[in-house]
């Protein structure tokens, strides 16, 4: 399935379990009865996009590689052509490498390992965690948000597809989950969201109840607004 240049690679489905709603409850006759809407899906996409930047070798640092083929659509691999290169095969083929093998192998040490129950609880193709309950007795919404999402799926795609340090971008922030979980496993989130009543509503006051209210003068957050015509 190729799309806009985006390949499909996987699908969760998300078991909410018990879900605040009120939409199933309906007369007791027939033709009336809808399922409650108790699951969603995780779709997990890999974007191609061809990147001719010559990358030096991961093993000696040489910049005298030469392009070598494409591994998979968009996806340039070189050869590093240094003959005194600590790694060379047996038939003395220099160390062949993507921007890919660079992203994921160049930080695997023991500070990035994933925890084993959390691989555990997500090697089903069906994981279930309850959703977020933002309605309280009174039916008002205590949240701000109409659909915020549990931190279970930022904290689910921040472990499984980046490494600390790195950017973690959200171009719908909403009430600002995965900017929070982002922060909480170290690394550098970034929010978009262009409903700014709902950002000061629900965003800012997420961000303030989850990391707390000193946040705003960490000197390593930045919250600005910009006006667009």
């Amino acid at each position: 399935m190729l799309f806009r240049s985006f390949t499909y690679v996987d699908d969760f489905i998300w078991d909410k379990g018990e879900v605040q709603s009120e939409r199933h409850k309906n007369k007791p006759y027939p033709f009336y009865q809808y399922p409650m809407n108790c699951y969603e899906h995780i779709l997990i996409f890999h974007k191609h996009r061809l990147d001719n930047t010559r990358y030096p070798c991961p093993v000696c640092g040489t910049l005298k590689v030469n392009g070598n083929t494409q591994s998979e659509i968009g996806l340039k691999s070189w050869e590093c052509k240094n003959s005194e290169c600590f790694e060379r095969s047996e038939s003395n083929r220099g160390k062949r490498f993507s921007l890919k093998t660079i992203m994921t192998q160049g930080m695997q040490n023991d500070e990035n390992i994933i925890p084993e129950e959390f691989i555990k609880k997500w090697r089903r193709d069906i994981v279930k965690f309850p959703p977020v309950i933002k309605i309280n007795s009174k039916g008002e919404n205590t949240l701000g948000h109409t659909a915020p999402f549990p931190e279970n799926i930022p904290e689910f795609a921040i472990r499984m597809f980046s490494y600390k340090g790195e950017y973690v971008l959200d171009p719908f922030g909403g009430s600002f989950t995965s900017i929070i979980v982002a922060k909480k496993l170290e690394r550098i989130g970034i929010g978009i969201e262009i409903n700014k009543e709902m950002f000061r509503k629900a965003g800012i006051e997420n961000i303030k109840r989850n990391i707390g209210e000193d946040i705003f003068s960490d000197k390593t957050v930045e919250i600005d607004e910009f006006d667009y015509e």
